[in-house]
Parts: structure tokens; sequence; C-alpha cells
């Protein structure tokens, strides 16, 4: 049983821009956060419209004692990415303690971590663990082009062939089916990113004869199944 939200105040430290249409927001939160692993999110109070609301975010590497996310401005978003976009050092919100609910297993001989777009915030923290205990791992990256690559220049310098990256207005693509074939018999693969993905990868890994156990994914609340547009709603 996951334990009570631990909510703690929180102040804006620094904002960095980590792509073309990605934010990356440092929070100095209040009291002693107890130890977190990659993959955690965290939820944070947003106000749209004037109301209060909230969102959640997953965590990427900060500095001990503070918190950072990093949040995709969305055109058509419900109003949460725009209230990130809109803070400035010195603003002041609340933020719970970290929960992971998408673990690294820390069983497997091999990893291989697939992103897509902004699912790279969970993927990026992974690749940075992983790296720093000298685990052998293949990170695969791809976005629309490379200026929305997040965080792709720190992961290359850190990790260097183990990082691929396609960017699609290069004719980049990944290819899910060799990915998974090249993946050593024990190995896990972990994933985030659009729906499309996640279903593509989960149909590969089945088509694959691959145990379940080792495939684990983190979905969006805004799928991308769907183009967004307005509609009408007819109630009789």
């Amino acid at each position: 049983m996951r334990s009570a939200a631990d909510w703690r105040k929180a102040r804006v430290t620094e904002i960095e821009r980590a792509a073309d249409d990605v934010r990356a927001v440092t929070f100095a939160v209040e009291g002693d956060l107890p130890p977190f692993d990659p993959g955690s999110h965290t939820m944070i109070r947003v106000t749209i419209k004037g109301m209060r609301a909230l969102r959640t975010y997953s965590m990427i590497p900060s500095p001990a004692g503070t918190l950072r996310i990093a949040v995709k401005l969305h055109e058509n978003s419900r109003g949460g990415s725009a209230f990130i976009w809109s803070l400035k050092p010195g603003d002041e919100t609340e933020m719970t303690a970290p929960e992971n609910r998408f673990e690294l297993s820390w069983r497997a001989p091999h990893y291989l971590l697939m992103s897509g777009g902004i699912g790279i915030t969970p993927v990026y923290g992974m690749a940075r663990a992983l790296g720093a205990r000298g685990v052998s791992m293949r990170v695969v990256y791809g976005a629309r082009s490379r200026g929305l690559m997040a965080f792709a220049g720190e992961m290359k310098a850190a990790l260097g062939d183990r990082l691929a990256t396609f960017a699609q207005d290069e004719g980049g693509h990944i290819d899910i089916d060799a990915e998974i074939a090249a993946l050593p018999a024990e190995g896990e693969l972990y994933v985030c990113g659009p729906i499309r993905m996640l279903n593509a990868v989960k149909t590969a890994w089945a088509a694959a004869g691959r145990p379940v156990s080792r495939l684990r994914y983190e979905v969006f609340g805004d799928s991308g199944l769907y183009e967004e547009k307005p509609f009408r709603v007819e109630i009789p």
C-alpha cells in the first residue's frame, strides 16, 4: 500500500530551458526529503484560471534538498504546463515528497531504456543511476527533432555510444523490433512515451515471446492517441 501524500512547501530556485519546448524547474523544498529512486514522481499544486488543481510530474536528477521537474509546454494544455512555465525564481507552491511506481528492478544483467519526446523525464534519471553503477544498458531516444530532445547533450556526454537518438525530421525512427531482438534473454525494457509507442512496444514484446515481468512502462496523462480539437456534447 502506498503512503499518504507528504506535502511540503516549495520555492523555485532555478529555471532552465532543457529543450525548445521543455522547461526544467528546480525547487527548494521544506524539511528533509526521504531518499527516492529514479522513476519517482511528485504532485504539485498549480493554479488554473484562479482555481487550485494538482498535476503529477516525473523527477529528474537534482542536488540534495531539492526537487526538479521538466515540463513540456503543451499548446492545448488544460493549464498545468502553462502554470509551470509561468513560474519565476522565488515563486512558491507545494509539492509532495516523491514516490515511485515506475521502479528499476536492479536485477537485470542489461537494461534497454526507450523514450519518446517528454517521456525522457523518468528515463533520464534511470540512465544516470545505471551509469553511475556501471550497469550494462542501452538508451534509445526519439523525438520529432533534435531541438525537442531534452537532456540529450548531457546524456550523450555521460553515456557515449550507449545512447542512440532518432530525429523524425532527419528520417530517423526507433526500430522497436530490432531493439527487442538485440536485448539479452534476461534483459529488461523500460519505456515511456506517447501511447502509440507504448502500444507498439507491448505488441512487439509479446510477439517476441518475452516475459511480461521484464517489460515496464509509464503512460502520460495526455496519451496522444487522439487529435486534440474542440468537440461538442449534446445531452438529451
